[in-house]
């Protein structure tokens, strides 16, 4: 009876959040937040996503070379040597690259420079291991390949879902300072978050499956454009579309971070008994 009584509580505080003022507030914060870390990523860390594409520009142009030098023993091992080299620090990269965006968006008084990144290099590696659990493993067990679930209604509702606990658990388990047994009490917080102010997940999730819903009809214009060999619109239609995702990503990052830090310092005691 206790479980229901603090659920119903806590519905019910979490429904303030949408009262004009204080919803209001925190769209001027979220958009602040995403402006400043926008700003950031652009400013100091701008180098990441080019290695990234330089190492996967690399790694294409070996692929090349491999079939080519096949028959040349040496530099046949010297290009395998390569390249598993290369697809490691291309690896790395795109997980910085990934995780890059929580680190901006959350709320720090540490100096968010590469150093502050490689002080969490070990619980990033650690997150993506959680990734594996949340994203890959139910279509795997559906049957279903990946690309299917731009099409299937309940795999996006299970990844907006599996997307906003995942994000909580994110900035639960960057602000503890443990880097692996942590990661399944930050889940547990997460979720813990989720049931109780449920009110708002909803408005978090629907804000995901709209972002979602927009990205899939930009693709289907690209597709249309591409398919009709409007090669000037598909392009300008493609820089505008990375853009705008990039750009919505920050923000959606920007709702959860800024929600998170409310809840964390109003509930404090809630989640750290």
């Amino acid at each position: 009876m206790n479980f229901f009584n603090t659920l119903i509580a806590k519905w019910s505080e979490s429904l303030s959040f949408f009262k004009k003022d204080n919803f209001k507030l925190f769209l001027l914060a979220s958009l602040n937040s995403t402006f400043k870390s926008l700003i950031l990523f652009f400013k100091k860390f701008w180098v990441l996503p080019v290695l990234f594409l330089l190492a996967i520009a690399s790694l294409s142009g070996l692929n090349i070379l491999f079939f080519k030098l096949i028959s040349n023993k040496m530099l046949f091992i010297f290009l395998n040597f390569l390249m598993i080299l290369l697809s490691i620090g291309a690896l790395v990269l795109a997980l910085q690259v990934v995780f890059l965006p929580f680190l901006l968006v959350r709320a720090s008084s540490e100096n968010k420079n590469f150093n502050y990144l490689r002080k969490n290099i070990k619980k990033i590696l650690t997150l993506s291991i959680l990734v594996i659990v949340l994203f890959l493993f139910p279509p795997i067990v559906f049957k279903m390949p990946l690309i299917s679930i731009s099409s299937n209604i309940i795999l996006k509702i299970w990844m907006a879902f599996a997307g906003t606990v995942f994000c909580f658990t994110t900035f639960f388990f960057l602000d503890t300072k443990k880097h692996f047994i942590t990661i399944f009490i930050s889940f547990v917080r997460a979720l813990k978050l989720f049931v109780f102010f449920m009110p708002v997940m909803l408005f978090l999730i629907i804000f995901f499956l709209s972002v979602t819903f927009l990205n899939m009809q930009y693709g289907l214009l690209q597709t249309y454009l591409l398919q009709n060999g409007f090669m000037f619109l598909f392009y300008l239609a493609s820089a505008f579309f990375f853009i705008f995702s990039f750009i919505l990503t920050f923000l959606n990052l920007s709702f959860i971070a800024n929600y998170y830090t409310i809840v964390r310092h109003k509930y404090y005691s809630f989640f750290y008994k």
